[in-house]
């Protein structure tokens, strides 16, 4: 049953259905972590020591128990006509507290304690959605905050013990998502520039890199890639260009509008998503290379020697960034490795969000680019 996407794509009546399946699944799981934990004890002995292949059975039941009843709050709060239900609330609530109490309750296992600090992260974010669409503002916030605070945590604790592992990548994900729906409710205590996490930033646009053009210049009208180039143009009229570097290139829209109609010799784009970078590179023609990797880091791997592709310093002719800034957060790290690689007289072009205040009484403000498109 679908529990994401947009309206028309999850009619309600199935999201209940899909509630009451996962609901039956949470609870079936929870039979089964009982068998788990009588067998446990029934095969402990006189001694009383649980084996580790026991204990080990008890928390993957015990997870997917979790994890299930997490599925079931998300539908169970999509499928409310008008908010969200005193019934999803409850689960949200219960489950929180379950993943809680298995996390401090772990039997000195490190790895399902962070599972379970995983879970309530991923319940704290969905229950902070739910009560945001449900127009609980103030709520929501204090939800998403958690979420954030606790998954930076886990995220800082993982890395220092490293253990971090890209089995945890829904853990990223997680606070990305926290920390675009408080940014939405234009939340205080949000810093300006802070970044939201490179791994949240690529899971979504690999999952939405097959139908990203479709989508955004079909139907939204999105001209960024457009208005980069013009802006080129306004301050370098005629000439071609010799190495140019395409940072956040994403499906190639600015590459192959740039390169048919001007003199480029070398083009070279690199994006985090590699589901966008795919779809790039499948564009005969455009893109002498295309890297897969975080824009700032690329940055600075490109030295004084002449490189693969003529990524050389104080040798690139011109650097584009269409919708790239506004997801890196503090920008003078990367515009310092810019100014670094560009040549006398080289050329930036970018784009960049204006805030939209609300236009009527408690909508939530919201951003556009320069073009006015609505984001």
């Amino acid at each position: 049953f679908p529990v994401s996407g947009t309206d028309a794509q999850r009619p309600r009546p199935l999201l209940t259905e899909a509630a009451m399946a996962y609901e039956e699944a949470a609870q079936r799981g929870e039979v089964l972590l009982k068998q788990a934990q009588y067998n446990a004890l029934e095969s402990a002995g006189e001694e009383g020591t649980v084996s580790a292949k026991s204990r080990a059975l008890i928390e993957q039941y015990r997870l997917c128990w979790l994890r299930h009843r997490g599925m079931a709050c998300v539908a169970l709060a999509e499928a409310a006509d008008n908010g969200i239900s005193p019934q999803a609330e409850a689960a949200f609530s219960e489950t929180l507290d379950a993943a809680r109490e298995a996390a401090v309750s772990s039997p000195g296992d490190s790895a399902s304690s962070s599972a379970y600090l995983e879970v309530m992260v991923e319940t704290l974010t969905n229950w902070g959605v739910a009560l945001k669409d449900a127009g609980r503002k103030s709520e929501a916030a204090e939800k998403l905050h958690e979420a954030v605070k606790l998954g930076k945590q886990l995220d800082l604790s993982l890395n220092k013990n490293g253990r971090r592992t890209g089995s945890l990548r829904s853990l990223s994900t997680n606070i990305g998502h926290a920390l675009v729906q408080l940014a939405s409710l234009q939340e205080e205590g949000l810093e300006e520039s802070a970044a939201l996490p490179n791994e949240y930033i690529a899971s979504v646009f690999d999952s939405f890199s097959s139908k990203f053009e479709a989508n955004l210049v079909g139907d939204l009208g999105y001209i960024g890639h457009l208005l980069v180039i013009q802006s080129v143009r306004s301050v370098r009229s005629t000439g071609g260009f010799g190495v140019v570097l395409d940072l956040g290139c994403g499906t190639g829209l600015v590459g192959q509008t740039l390169r048919p109609a001007n003199d480029v010799s070398t083009l070279v784009g690199v994006d985090l998503s590699s589901g966008m970078v795919s779809v790039a590179q499948s564009k005969e023609g455009v893109y002498d290379h295309v890297y897969v990797g975080e824009v700032l880091e690329f940055l600075e791997t490109i030295g004084s020697e002449t490189s693969e592709y003529g990524l050389v310093e104080s040798n690139v002719d011109m650097v584009t960034a269409a919708d790239v800034f506004v997801y890196i957060g503090d920008l003078m790290p990367s515009l310092t490795e810019i100014r670094r690689i560009l040549r006398p007289g080289g050329i930036l072009s970018f784009t960049v969000e204006e805030l939209v205040e609300a236009e009527a009484e408690g909508q939530t403000p919201t951003s556009r680019s320069k073009n006015g498109l609505r984001l």
